[in-house]
């Protein structure tokens, strides 16, 4: 008998273990499994927003570097057309500018043709002023006169200039006529006020 109980209760045992084995190891880790599942998604969903903001604070950071460096770079420009709004006139006076460069052309030679206003352009930080000066004299007594115009305080720029052969006697290589059209600049009321 006690062969037999041995051999009921062996198998009996074997089986008693493997149920246990099998309550333990598989069934009881899926019970604590899903938690331990809920709780890895939850770690996996907190790893991936914390990576997107880390992400977003980079960028916010380098548009705060941008913006900061775009700050500096509007401040750099204010200055520099600060400084040279102090180069462009505020008002144009057209009989001084006129005077001015007729005075400065009989004083070097040049014979004053005609000398006349053209018209305005107004734009948004300045207003051009356009002049046709018609003149007869040499090559050299021009570049004279536009060096005295680029010494005087108007900002002027030369926008056409026509030379041909010219004066009492043609064959003279000397005589030149030509049309110089000038354009002097003045800083407008909006330009000043930036």
């Amino acid at each position: 008998m006690n062969q037999k109980i041995k051999f009921i209760l062996w198998p009996l045992s074997a089986l008693i273990c493997i149920y246990m084995l099998y309550d333990g190891l598989i069934l009881f880790p899926t019970k604590q499994g899903s938690e331990l599942a809920k709780r890895r998604s939850e770690l996996t969903t907190l790893s991936s927003e914390l990576k997107d903001l880390l992400r977003k604070f980079e960028e916010n950071k380098e548009a705060s570097k941008m913006n900061i460096e775009r700050s500096a770079q509007i401040g750099r420009m204010k200055k520099q057309y600060a400084s040279l709004s102090k180069s462009i006139p505020t008002l144009h006076d057209t009989n001084t500018f006129i005077n001015l460069v007729n005075t400065e052309a009989k004083r070097l030679g040049l014979k004053v043709i005609s000398f006349r206003r053209s018209g305005s352009n107004p734009r948004t930080m300045i207003t051009e002023h356009n002049y046709d000066f018609k003149f007869q004299g040499t090559y050299a007594h021009y570049v004279l006169l536009l060096n005295r115009i680029s010494l005087s305080k108007n900002l002027v720029s030369v926008l056409n200039l026509d030379l041909a052969p010219g004066g009492k006697n043609k064959k003279s290589d000397l005589m030149l006529e030509g049309t110089l059209t000038l354009q002097a600049y003045q800083l407008s009321k909006k330009g000043a006020g930036l």
